[in-house]
């Protein structure tokens, strides 16, 4: 059916033949790599938009979790992460660079800022997290 190079010249010729007189009325056959190629396109735009809707909803309940932290941070009764959270939303860090983050260095992260207290260490036993 198509003899010539495929190139975008004749990819273009042969569409506007086919809009202006459909010229060409039978359907190529769908050769396997090229349905290969389709269903990886397809799976790829599916994650995407999964990883979209998913971090969209992280941030939603981020928001809903948070909308009340600067109220909280106001009182006295703060909760126990409430400065280390402010910390750590306030630097350089992106979710996905904190959750890469081994646990010691994210131990030695919170060290650093001082937002570990000696009362916040032994809360953080319970979680069986190893402190120095």
């Amino acid at each position: 059916m198509f003899d010539e190079n495929k190139t975008d010249r004749n990819d273009a010729l042969r569409i506007a033949d086919f809009l202006r007189i459909q010229r060409f009325t039978t359907s190529p056959i769908k050769e396997e790599k090229y349905m290969a190629l389709q269903r990886l396109t397809r799976t790829r735009y599916q994650l995407i938009k999964q990883l979209i809707r998913t971090k969209q909803h992280f941030l939603e309940n981020l928001t809903y979790k948070c909308n009340t932290l600067a109220r909280e941070m106001r009182d006295e009764s703060t909760s126990l992460f409430s400065a280390t959270l402010i910390s750590l939303m306030t630097e350089d860090f992106t979710l996905d660079e904190l959750a890469e983050l081994p646990l010691e260095a994210f131990c030695d992260l919170l060290q650093k800022e001082k937002a570990v207290s000696s009362n916040q260490k032994k809360s953080l036993k319970q979680f069986n997290v190893q402190l120095p």
